[in-house]
């Protein structure tokens, strides 16, 4: 098989894991995906944001490596240089032994109380940035042999997957939250956001109703009009900026679920129970009884709701109820 049938099967498996594989299995099932195209002893796999030019790091798995790892990499981060050159270098796998001279590294210190700890001999390091959400995807695989550096071949591997995989767990986690709240899958866009209003994880539809919407945006923090909606309290439902826009409480933070602002929304929730009703063809009567309203209010909620949505007539309205 070919690195392009290889890079062709991986793609068709990341979409099936889409539907079929849980969020907190996906990260385990990637690495074992990978390791079929690309050989590795252990891994990494960390989010991250800038935020006021600091770099801040969440949400890391580890695979095949103690949590340990991270306390003991604590003393080692400020000389980590293949950290710096993957941010300098966002969407190129950079492989340790581009930077490094292997047999000199192994006669340091942090090789000594570090790296020959974890088996960490080799690394192919890769950071994506998520679009424009000021997020950031690191993955880095480890090699345990100091004699088996990785390949041109396999970094160009690494660097052709790992987009893949970001986009991959990014629809599981986004799948999962539609699911827990019972968002709509097609009408809104939504993120999963701090209590402070950070980014966390995102549709790449949201991210764009972002920059529509707030041209001078700075993220991964949300605009103020957006943060102003979820610290101020009120309707779970308001508008901004044309976005319909709705928060849910997930978690210790926030699910903000967007969509352009529809005609329906000047509608008053009487108004929309009248043109839903009468787009199904029920009469007048069966309305004013379902809804405990006489037949003349139903027939002034159906001339405010005509005015409102410009029809003329109940096919014009099945049009736009069928639109929005």
């Amino acid at each position: 098989m070919t690195a392009l049938d290889d890079l062709s099967q991986i793609a068709v498996d990341l979409i099936r894991a889409v539907d079929r594989v849980a969020a907190g299995d996906f990260r385990t099932w990637a690495f074992e995906r990978l390791q079929r195209v690309v050989a590795f002893d252990s891994a990494l796999w960390m989010h991250s944001a800038l935020i006021e030019d600091v770099l801040v790091t969440r949400d890391i798995y580890l695979y095949r490596q103690p949590a340990k790892l991270m306390e003991d990499y604590a003393r080692w981060n400020t000389t980590d240089v293949l950290l710096e050159v993957i941010y300098c270098n966002p969407g190129r796998c950079i492989l340790w032994h581009d930077l490094v001279d292997l047999k000199a590294q192994r006669k340091t210190r942090m090789y000594r109380e570090y790296q020959s700890k974890y088996g960490l001999e080799e690394a192919a390091s890769i950071m994506i940035p998520f679009g424009r959400s000021g997020l950031q995807f690191v993955m880095s695989l480890y090699r345990s042999d100091p004699d088996k550096p990785f390949s041109e071949g396999e970094r160009e591997r690494v660097q052709a997957i790992a987009p893949l995989l970001l986009e991959a767990e990014n629809r599981v986690l986004m799948r999962d939250v539609r699911l827990r709240l019972g968002l709509g899958a097609d009408a809104e866009t939504a993120a999963v956001v701090t209590a402070t209003g950070q980014l966390v994880t995102a549709d790449m539809g949201f991210i764009e109703h972002m920059e529509r919407c707030w041209p001078t945006w700075q993220p991964p923090r949300l605009p103020e009009a957006m943060r102003a909606i979820l610290t101020r309290g009120g309707r779970k439902q308001q508008v901004s900026n044309g976005l319909k826009v709705s928060r849910h409480r997930h978690q210790d933070g926030f699910v903000v679920a967007v969509r352009p602002v529809s005609p329906l929304d000047t509608l008053s929730t009487r108004e929309r129970e009248v043109a839903d009703r009468i787009v199904l063809g029920l009469p007048y009567k069966r309305i004013a009884s379902e809804l405990g309203i006489s037949p003349k209010t139903v027939s002034n909620h159906l001339r405010n709701v005509n005015a409102k949505l410009g029809a003329q007539s109940r096919a014009d309205l099945l049009k736009i109820v069928g639109r929005g």
